[in-house]
């Protein structure tokens, strides 16, 4: 052998003892070599995978100047692979970073004495150039030249390689400081779909990835079969992956059956879990007491409802449902009158079965006063806060609450955008 210089090895030596001995195989074209016993005895496979691939396909990456950037992080967000991305931190994280790694104070009211960086993936770039067209910032004195421009990747590659591992060892933003989430802040949490396979410049995985950041590991995809199922499921990596606290989204492709029936499905079942634990901190509360048990029910309760229909809304239409099928389940009820009414009685009370779900609705102010949630948004359904004492707790009224949670979902989802927007919701 004469070469004085050879091919770099498949994947780093950082890499876990799985994605060396088994995926970086499999990458090289040898899987045939692999005995069975390589392989997990319970078929699961390790996420976060592709992130080791490494591709190099960009011959020019994007450079970020922090003196143009006005700190919009469109470039983060239309970014199909997370190959560039923001991140605001405390200036004491940047005690130890490299020489060429680039900061700015971030321009905020609300979160003063931050620092900023836009930091890009060399290696896993695919030089599409997406995030220098939507860049709205130029340079006053040379209107060619944006806060992102790009440059040829080699002469980069080693330096911006150190960057962004520096980049990505700082923490994570808080979501809770964060506040309100809109374009911007969004793209300061962390993606959890990154380096796909998809095409460079891909229209449909910015989606996915901004899905990933607004909802993390509480994220439930039921996956068409198409261009989705196949660079977010393919092997031998994948792309979605997990925080560090090792969760991350639920995702599933049923390659012969429809998508909505199969998402049904995991809706469904998602619903009788949490009412199964609901029903059993609330039998449990004299063992635990009622205070941990208002605090884990209000904790969940309170991350979905508040931007949605609100306690009383849900409590409203919940009352409104059970009257309608059981007429007599109301708090000062007798057990023998929680029977199912008959057809003719429910016809001949249509004005006030009306009159009751529409005063069950928050009231305009109320709606006004409220964000849209994200839960209503996938059809999640809030959890069971303070649930209403006497005969209407009983089994009955409890077989209506999935029921009515789903009508919920359904009734949002067949308005029109202008009747979403008249109700005070986004269309």
């Amino acid at each position: 052998i004469t070469a004085t210089r050879g091919r770099p090895p498949i994947v780093s030596d950082k890499a876990p003892d799985f994605v060396r001995r088994v995926t970086a195989v499999m990458m090289a074209g040898k899987g045939d070599l692999l005995p069975v016993s390589a392989f997990p005895i319970d078929g699961t496979w390790p996420l976060g995978t592709a992130a080791w691939e490494k591709r190099n396909l960009a011959i020019e990456i994007p450079v970020w100047d922090p003196r143009v950037c006005i700190q919009c992080n469109q470039c983060a967000l239309v970014c199909p692979h997370a190959a560039i991305r923001a991140k605001l931190y405390q200036p004491e994280a940047l005690a130890n970073a490299p020489a060429t790694f680039k900061s700015d104070d971030f321009r905020s009211r609300e979160m003063p004495g931050f620092k900023y960086t836009i930091q890009v993936a060399p290696e896993d770039c695919t030089g599409c150039n997406l995030c220098v067209n939507i860049c709205p910032a130029k340079d006053k004195n040379n209107p060619r030249h944006k806060a992102i421009d790009m440059a040829p990747q080699r002469p980069l590659r080693e330096a911006e390689r150190e960057n962004y591992q520096f980049f990505l060892d700082l923490p994570e933003a808080d979501r809770a400081a964060l506040g309100k989430v809109d374009l911007k802040s969004s793209q300061f949490l962390q993606p959890l779909f990154e380096y796909s396979g998809a095409c460079s410049g891909c229209g449909e995985t910015p989606y996915i990835k901004a899905l990933t950041q607004l909802f993390g590991d509480r994220a439930l995809i039921a996956n068409a079969t198409g261009c989705t199922s196949i660079y977010g499921g393919n092997l031998p990596t994948t792309p979605y992956t997990t925080n560090r606290e090792g969760r991350g989204p639920a995702w599933a492709n049923s390659l012969f059956e429809d998508n909505a029936e199969f998402g049904l499905g995991m809706r469904l079942a998602l619903d009788a879990h949490l009412l199964q634990a609901t029903h059993a901190l609330q039998n449990l509360r004299g063992q635990i007491g009622g205070t941990l048990v208002a605090e884990i029910l209000g904790s969940y309760h309170g991350l979905l409802v508040p931007g949605g229909f609100g306690v009383r809304g849900v409590d409203g239409m919940v009352e409104a449902y059970a009257t309608r099928v059981y007429p007599g389940c109301r708090s000062s009820a007798s057990a023998s009158a929680c029977r199912p009414r008959s057809s003719s009685s429910r016809a001949t009370s249509a004005a006030s079965r009306t009159a009751t779900s529409r005063s069950s609705r928050p009231n305009a102010t109320t709606r006004s006063s409220r964000s849209w949630s994200p839960s209503i948004h996938l059809g999640i359904a809030p959890a069971w806060r303070n649930p209403r004492k006497g005969p209407c707790a009983r089994q009955e009224k409890r077989a209506t609450r999935a029921a009515v949670f789903s009508a919920v979902f359904l009734r949002w989802a067949r308005r029109t955008p202008g009747q979403r927007r008249k109700h005070g919701h986004p269309g």
